[in-house]
Order: C-alpha cells, then structure tokens, then sequence
C-alpha cells in the first residue's frame, strides 16, 4: 500500500510541474503523430566512426512523419536511408530502408518497426522478432536545439546513441 502511495504522489508532483510521463506500451496504439510533431526539422551530428551524418524530418501531414537521412564521410556518401513514419489503424509503424552509394539497396525490403513508447520529445520503436537490422530504435530532444538517435542492431545488449544538432 505504501508503493501505491509513493507512485501516486510522483504522479500528482510530475502533473504539477508539467512533466509528460512516458506511455506504456498499452497506451502506444492511442498515440497520434502530432506527438511526434518536435522531430520536425534539420539536424546534423558526427559518427564514431568518423563523417557526418543528416536527418532532415518533414512536418506531420497526410498521416505521415519523413525523414531524409546522409551519412557522409570525407567525398564520399556510403548510406542514404529513407524513414516513414505512419499513423495506421492499429497504431503507429515506422518503416526504414536504406541504400549504398549507387542507389543499391542494403536489405530486400523496408524494415518495419511498431510503436512501442512514447513521451515528452521521446520516442521508441521496436521490431523484437527482426533477424537482422535494428531491434529497438528510438529518438530524443534531451535539450532546445538537440535530437538524438537510440540505435540497437539485432545482437546487441543496449541501444548506442548518436548526438545531432539542429542546423541553422
């Protein structure tokens, strides 16, 4: 009973200071792309493994979110990547493919990943029977002018994270 209590009160403090708590997973088909209307703009960040890369995301319209990607590195573009984001009657999907330089693509066909939560400026995917690819992806705006990307390949323990910014 004590619990309840305490998470009742987090509940009632996180209200009053205006902060968004995440939604469950349950709450994840009740969710509209206007929640996801801050990734909306230009944001660039370098890779660990050197280059750059982009994410240019359009406004939300049609019942859709895109994102133009480039990775670049030197003189050369080694991925460019196309991401949709829909609202669709079971929830929100999000499908990716990406494509080596020459336009050849990296996979036989887009990757599709479900809603799994989202918040204030936070949101994450997640394709958990995926073979190859990305079994969790997520986005973030941990601060005005910032974006970030929570990437975890099929394999790996825990997502890693790439730090943009927004272009001016």
């Amino acid at each position: 009973m004590r619990i309840k209590n305490i998470y009742c009160l987090l509940v009632a403090l996180a209200l009053v200071i205006g902060l968004a708590l995440p939604a469950t997973a349950a709450d994840a088909n009740k969710a509209t792309l206007d929640q996801l209307s801050w990734m909306t703009g230009d944001w660039r960040g370098e890779m660990a493994s050197g280059g750059w890369i982009e994410e240019r995301w359009s406004q939300v319209a049609g019942k859709s979110l895109v994102s133009a990607v480039r990775m670049v590195n030197g003189d050369a573009t080694p991925m460019v990547e196309l991401i949709i984001v829909e609202e669709e009657a079971n929830g929100i999907v999000l499908r990716l493919q990406q494509w080596n330089p020459g336009f050849e693509p990296r996979s036989p066909a887009a990757a599709v990943m479900t809603l799994k939560e989202v918040g204030d400026k936070q949101v994450w995917f997640e394709a958990p029977d995926a073979k190859e690819g990305l079994t969790l992806l997520g986005y973030s705006s941990p601060a005005p002018g910032k974006f970030s990307i929570h990437v975890q390949p099929v394999g790996a323990p825990q997502p890693f994270e790439i730090k943009l910014s927004a272009l001016k």
